[in-house]
């Protein structure tokens, strides 16, 4: 086993674990703007989202690429087992990061969920209210994954001064 590829797989794994808990924090922001309506910091947060999880996608190419030339299989479960073969602290701090940025991650996923939950309130209460204001003709899906409108709108008077 080449010392330099499990030197190159922990220090990508140490980033993804740095990305990941980025990735957590900027989660936990998207959800304060979210609930207290605040949109600059939710558009702060959706960028470093977006940015992150494109740094993470990368980082998991890298990882699959090292994992390839080490013989390594990418099934889960392969990289602690790659990681017992060391002796000593190199198989141990390759396993420990490993298993931290995997509970990161799933904590990630968690919040993302939480975050979608909240967003889907928020949407459900807009269109309530939009429902109401135009006497129940609203669309449903009035902008799709693109910001973009799905369908023409009629302008409509809501009263006279």
């Amino acid at each position: 086993m080449e010392e330099t590829g499990v030197q190159a797989l922990h220090k990508v794994l140490d980033q993804q674990h740095h990305a990941s808990g980025s990735l957590l924090a900027a989660l936990e922001q998207e959800f304060a703007a979210l609930s207290g309506m605040n949109l600059p910091a939710l558009e702060q947060a959706a960028r470093a989202k977006d940015q992150l999880t494109r740094e993470l996608e990368s980082l998991h190419q890298r990882q699959m690429t090292l994992l390839k030339h080490l013989n390594v299989s990418s099934r889960p479960g392969e990289i602690p087992d790659f990681a017992a073969a060391f002796p000593g602290s190199a198989g141990k701090n390759l396993n420990h990061i490993w298993h931290q940025t995997v509970a990161r991650l799933q904590k990630c996923q968690d919040q993302n969920r939480v975050n979608g939950a909240v967003l889907a309130q928020s949407l459900r209460r807009t269109q309530s209210a939009l429902a109401v204001l135009t006497q129940g003709e609203t669309e449903t899906g009035a902008y799709g994954p693109a910001g973009t409108a799905s369908a023409p709108r009629l302008s409509r008077s809501l009263g006279s001064t």
